[in-house]
């Protein structure tokens, strides 16, 4: 009886939690389609750039346009954002993109896509990009109540990364099917789907918008002296761009990896990212544990010091040969890795996250996150551009194991430096 009752106080509760924040569980719900999405272009993108270049350098180049993007534009953009209707900015941004990607699509499919079309792609969705993400970030606390904000982003994460290990399932299957074009094609159709669903929510942001005459330029500024006095949030910026940073080889060489030394086969890499998103799943449900016991800077480094590991094995596994039993040890051992990058990824991103909502004012958010991504990204084209000049130079596994070796001494210096800097 005793648990019965246990059941049915936690079924009211979740149910008093969905009605009081049922617009926000919309907006979760078109977060989670775009995610799906995402996943499936996440893999369907590489393998396209990679078709269409056929060269290590150009994918390496085109990743970093997509951040160089991001970092000229995401500080004022901000600040446009937070003077405007939210939702507006969110559902034409959806829509904007799915017309961009609809028509990459058409060019591609009538065989005139070259690396300079691609490129100019990317920075077109990329601009756009800058005003969804700090839109989409503002528009939480206005639709989730305060005391609701720990449950409610935990509940989106787990929510968008069951939707993404989904997409990430069926990709290698969408792609045999449809061709890499057609999987994009389906990312277009998703963000037509999360901007129909965003339209429909209904909330009151006229007290937000009072300031929307502000000079754009002076709360930019306004708000990087903000971020530079908030000592601790600038610590984490710092370590986050970093960490970001060592993202970008994988997302650059990963299909030159799989094509070189795991024969080319689109599953492995659908796999890898099925496992990383696993791995998301796994840390977004066990963060709440893990954030009593350590400071936001401690699993930030430490996450960090994860990524260096894993490029250390992708790099080393490859001289594994065990006669026919070689590629399903090397495959086992690089998922294995993969599920705890993933575990890492999500823990750091929880604690990102909570961190900005919770220490962030609502009217200042849009404006400081936005300042911060181009923090937090400062040195992610350095890193595209780098590996590109890297991979003309060196293997793919070369580079990743140069990779490995400047990301952990990266955080080993850092970490270090920062305990002293919090310490003062």
């Amino acid at each position: 009886m005793k648990q019965k009752s246990v059941l049915i106080m936690r079924l009211k509760d979740s149910e008093q939690f969905y009605r009081k924040n049922n617009s926000f569980f919309k907006l979760m719900f078109a977060n989670s389609i775009s995610r799906f999405g995402d996943s499936i272009d996440m893999v369907a993108f590489a393998w396209l750039t990679y078709q269409i270049t056929n060269s290590e350098t150009w994918s390496a180049i085109v990743v970093g346009v997509n951040q160089l993007v991001t970092i000229l534009c995401q500080p004022i953009v901000g600040s446009i954002v937070e003077n405007i209707n939210k939702k507006k900015v969110v559902v034409i941004a959806d829509f904007s993109r799915f017309a961009v990607i609809g028509i990459f699509v058409f060019l591609y499919r009538i065989g005139v896509t070259n690396p300079v079309i691609l490129v100019c792609f990317t920075v077109t969705v990329s601009f756009i990009e800058t005003f969804r993400v700090p839109a989409g970030v503002a528009i939480i606390p206005i639709l989730l109540e305060k005391e609701d904000y720990d449950r409610g982003i935990a509940a989106n994460n787990t929510i968008s990364k069951t939707f993404e290990l989904i997409g990430l399932v069926s990709v290698a299957s969408l792609i045999a099917c449809l061709g890499a074009d057609g999987v994009i094609f389906i990312d277009a159709i998703t963000f037509l789907i999360s901007g129909g669903i965003i339209i429909t929510i209904r909330y009151n942001e006229s007290k937000i918008l009072e300031r929307a005459k502000e000079n754009y330029l002076r709360m930019t500024l306004d708000g990087v002296r903000f971020l530079k006095k908030q000592k601790k949030l600038l610590l984490i910026c710092l370590i986050c761009a970093l960490i970001n940073a060592c993202v970008i080889p994988f997302d650059s060489l990963q299909a030159s990896y799989i094509t070189h030394y795991f024969e080319g086969k689109v599953e492995i890499l659908s796999a890898i990212s099925i496992t990383i998103s696993v791995g998301m799943i796994i840390g977004a449900a066990i963060y709440r544990f893990i954030a009593p016991k350590y400071s936001e800077l401690t699993i930030l480094t430490m996450g960090g010091g994860g990524i260096g590991i894993f490029y250390a094995i992708c790099s080393l596994i490859i001289k594994i040969n065990r006669g026919e039993y070689t590629m399903v040890t090397r495959v086992a051992i690089l998922l294995i890795s993969s599920l705890l990058v993933g575990i890492s990824l999500a823990i750091m991103n929880n604690c990102v996250q909570i961190f900005f909502i919770k220490e962030i004012k609502q009217e200042f958010l849009a404006r400081i996150s936005s300042i911060s991504t181009t923090v937090t990204t400062a040195f992610s084209p350095l890193a595209a551009f780098g590996i590109g000049w890297l991979a003309s130079i060196f293997d793919t596994a070369t580079v990743l194991a140069i990779c490995a070796g400047v990301i952990m001494v990266s955080f080993l210096g850092l970490g270090y430096r920062m305990k002293r800097l919090v310490k003062k």
